[in-house]
């Protein structure tokens, strides 16, 4: 009934105002690289709605500032550009694409698919976020090559970042998709 409200406003959940990520530096980054990866996988499971996400994230593309009328990973991508402000951490902390990361949602948006793309920039995204977490890189692997993986693990990528992103941001607006798309294909368990 109230659908057109949600198409128009677009509002942050978890991540409203710098305060919400202060002192946090890995853990946000973590957190940012899981919900890449989990957003890779609706932009391959719900195409429709990834399109229309990445245009709202493509709003600030510029990653400069956490707004609280920005979607919740447009806020977590600037805290990660700007973590001397936000993170209290050194610039020199994290490098990431920020101009290949446009591309990327450009391209989501577009609904296009670039499997070598898609492979380099998350590998790019792993070394700059620091991810050096074998069972991450595992379910990058998984991720990155969606179309071709098995569907046993599809569902083993797809549950364990449920579980890391259930306990990192729960009522985050994108997270929160991707909860009901995991349930409705019975990974979440």
């Amino acid at each position: 009934m109230m659908e057109f409200i949600q198409k128009e406003i677009i509002e942050a959940r978890v991540f409203r105002s710098g305060r919400d990520v202060e002192g946090l530096p890995q853990k946000i980054a973590d957190t940012t690289y899981q919900h890449f990866l989990a957003f890779n996988i609706m932009r391959y499971e719900i195409t429709e709605w990834a399109a229309e996400y990445a245009g709202k994230v493509l709003i600030y593309q510029n990653f400069d500032l956490i707004r609280n009328n920005a979607c919740d990973f447009n806020n977590l991508i600037a805290a990660v550009n700007n973590p001397e402000k936000y993170l209290q951490s050194d610039k020199s902390h994290y490098n990431v694409p920020f101009m290949q990361l446009r591309r990327w949602f450009r391209e989501v948006n577009n609904k296009e698919f670039d499997l070598l793309f898609d492979r380099r920039i998350f590998l790019q995204l792993e070394e700059g976020l620091k991810q050096n977490n074998g069972q991450i890189k595992q379910i990058r692997r998984y991720v990155t090559d969606w179309k071709i993986t098995e569907p046993q693990d599809r569902k083993f990528a797809a549950r364990m970042l449920y579980k890391m992103l259930y306990n990192s941001s729960y009522n985050d607006d994108m997270v929160t998709k991707f909860r009901a798309l995991c349930k409705n294909r019975g990974w979440n368990t």
